[in-house]
């Protein structure tokens, strides 16, 4: 089985597959195993039971469009908390990864998640968490962290008695200091991603649908702690620091002290803004006494109104706020996370706006760090290119379905959100347009192109023409041959000799019909318009629809194989079938077709002729008209309704050109110049 170009598959060896059909539905009666991971783009399959019918197997999953991975029930059994701590030791697994360095550093995992046990016997006999105020208290963990850690030891040796470890060792020692000094503390980022992961939890024992995570998960981020050296912090209790309960014990007096002054523009108070102005307040952002002009400050900005939409997403709205500013209603609901914060709130939009209250002297001196929370690109190089103006932080923050992306930028010292961007779409392929189309946005992209290439630039390059004629000359003469032969020469300097050729068929074909009507009425022109542009549509199906199939199956037949031994028509290359008209319609996918060809035909003849004729219902063409062409096309072939034959081969580029320019009218075109194709 091949994956579709650049999609890997998730399955491994042994897992069961299922296929799916066009239609999304499961292809019934097959059931795979993978047999062998190849690539990550190519597995190996077999069945599963009976093997008898295999060809007939192998044709039905040849119409399946896809696979996946089946699901499998599978019972999870969990161990109470008691016993998971001491079996942890003697079976593995009971741990869930969490950072690829810290996660298996064992000696760590046993420190840590003996601290947490230890707190409960703190509580019990204290009566509350530990601090660094107490020096005692660290006396105390450390002893019951040794006990802990002797118990789990003599756990691991089976059964083997608990002996007490004299002293920890630095390592285990560091550890335990800092579990102290920060048990307390609370960290609101910290405390929203624990409760994403716990109401995850909850939703996987309510629906069982996804894994759970087997029974520890420690979430590790010692990296927020100040840095050693830098510790200011005064050993005051929790209880005294009303605005910011513990949150000096984890970044230090002197941070928290700077973070309340600093002055924070919050640009958006969407999903991530309405995050962003919850977890400030909760933090105890703008909170110090100073005066109103060095005090610290949340400024928030937002133009939308909410709407129902907003409620599943954004936290900090209700069905009383809708059609309310988002700034105005975030402001009140991050007042009841801390009513002591300072925050100004503006429904005005960013950007280069005559009047708006984010003046030089704005960023100047009332803003110190910006947080983005912004829904577009240009907003944000906006904001980027401010930041860099007045050397300003810039944080920038951005989701697109469960993904998200953060960037800080920091003054002087780090890249710009502008000096990178993401690299554009990949482009489609020409030959995977034109031949080996597998998904809607092919097929989409070369209808665009072929009703650019037929209606736009052909009328273009034929108008272009026409113009063309009047400044051509040949010395005194005014000879027709002359005046082509430069037009051809002219046309291969400029265009090159693979253009010049396709660009002349096509101004030959477009202005050819222009001359064979110049000497008729009106009524008849328009009968001959009408007929020629119903020929040119069913020529043009013909062309693309059963021509340049037979010619792909004539270069790749249908057994043939690929560079590496590998059937040619597998993967994304399915082998195409002729589309002609069918006589027979009693059959719903002949119906189908035949309706899809009427349909192309009718319409396509149509824009044809409005090409040449005033829009109205000259230009109308019934089904029935449709049908009588392809039928005449398709199923007689003696009969009139022919394509216009290609120019005869030449012995030269130029001579090609010249024969194709050669149909046109010039003579005609250049005594009372055509209006222009439209």
């Amino acid at each position: 089985l091949n994956c579709m170009p650049d999609e890997k598959h998730d399955v491994s060896k042994g897992d069961l597959i299922e296929f799916h059909l066009r239609n999304g539905d499961v292809l019934g009666g097959v059931e795979c195993s993978v047999k062998r991971v190849l690539t990550p783009f190519k597995v190996q399959v077999k069945l599963v039971g009976e093997t008898e019918g295999g060809s007939l197997i192998e044709q039905q999953v040849n119409k399946a469009v896809s696979f996946s991975r089946k699901k499998q029930l599978q019972r999870t059994s969990f161990l109470p908390y008691s016993e998971a701590s001491a079996e942890r030791h003697r079976h593995g697994g009971l741990i869930t990864p969490s950072d690829l360095d810290k996660s298996f550093d064992s000696e760590r995992q046993d420190t840590l998640l003996s601290c947490f046990s230890s707190i409960d016997s703190f509580v019990n006999e204290h009566g509350r968490l530990p601090t660094k105020a107490n020096s005692d208290d660290l006396k105390s963990m450390k002893g019951l962290v040794r006990e802990a850690l002797s118990v789990e030891n003599a756990a691991e040796k089976n059964g083997g008695e608990s002996k007490t470890k004299k002293k920890l060792n630095k390592k285990a020692a560091s550890l335990v200091k800092k579990f102290v000094n920060t048990c307390a503390a609370k960290f609101t980022p910290l405390q929203g991603v624990m409760g994403a992961i716990v109401a995850q939890e909850a939703l996987k024992a309510a629906s069982g649908l996804y894994t759970p995570i087997h029974q520890f998960l420690l979430f590790d981020c010692e990296e927020v702690l100040m840095a050693p050296g830098t510790d200011t912090t005064s050993g005051s209790t929790p209880e005294l620091n009303s605005d910011t309960p513990g949150l000096c014990y984890i970044l230090g007096d002197k941070f928290v002290k700077t973070f309340q002054k600093r002055r924070i523009f919050v640009v958006g108070a969407g999903a991530i803004g309405c995050e962003l102005l919850k977890n400030l307040a909760a933090m105890g952002a703008a909170t110090n006494a100073g005066s109103k002009k060095k005090g610290g400050k949340l400024i928030v900005t937002d133009m939308d109104t909410i709407e129902k939409s907003n409620l599943s997403r954004q936290l900090l709205f209700r069905d009383s706020d809708l059609g309310n500013f988002k700034s105005v209603a975030a402001e009140h609901a991050a007042k009841m996370f801390n009513k002591n914060c300072a925050i100004e709130v503006h429904s005005s939009k960013v950007g280069d706006v005559d009047e708006s209250p984010f003046d030089e002297q704005f960023w100047s001196k009332g803003v110190d760090i910006v947080l983005n929370a912004l829904d577009n690109v240009d907003a944000r190089l906006y904001m980027d290119g401010q930041c860099v103006k007045y050397h300003k932080a810039l944080v920038d923050a951005g989701t697109l379905g469960p993904k998200g992306n953060v960037q800080v930028v920091v003054p002087k010292q780090s890249e710009s959100y502008a000096s990178s961007a993401d690299p554009p779409d990949e482009a489609i392929p020409v030959c995977t347009l034109k031949n080996f189309p597998y998904a809607i946005s092919h097929t989409i992209q070369w209808a665009r192109d072929l009703f650019d290439g037929l209606f736009v630039q052909r009328a273009q390059q034929a108008n272009d023409f026409v113009e063309s004629l009047v400044g051509v000359t040949s010395g005194e003469s005014d000879d027709i041959a002359n005046i082509i032969s430069d037009l051809a020469t002219k046309m291969l300097h400029e265009a090159g000799e693979e253009a010049a050729l396709v660009t002349a068929q096509e101004v030959g074909d477009d202005l050819q019909v222009i001359g064979e009507s110049q000497e008729i009425d009106t009524s008849e022109r328009t009968q001959l318009m009408r007929t020629k542009s119903l020929r040119w549509a069913v020529c043009l199906a013909k062309k693309l629809y059963v021509e340049s199939v037979d010619s792909l199956l004539a270069q790749h037949p249908l057994d043939s194989k690929d560079e590496d031994g590998d059937s040619f028509w597998s993967g994304t290359r399915r082998p195409p079938s002729r589309l002609t008209y069918q006589t027979n319609d009693t059959d719903i996918e002949a119906r189908v077709l035949n309706q899809n060809l009427i349909s192309f035909v009718q319409n396509g003849a149509r824009l044809r002729a409005e090409m040449y004729l005033p829009i109205g219902q000259s230009t109308i063409f019934t089904s029935e008209e449709a049908k009588d062409a392809l039928v005449a096309s398709f199923l007689q072939p003696d009969a009139t309704a022919v394509c216009e034959d290609e120019p005869e081969t030449a012995s030269s580029k130029h001579k090609q050109v010249l024969n194709s320019l050669l149909r046109v009218p010039v003579t005609e075109l250049r005594s009372s110049p055509a209006e222009k194709l439209s």
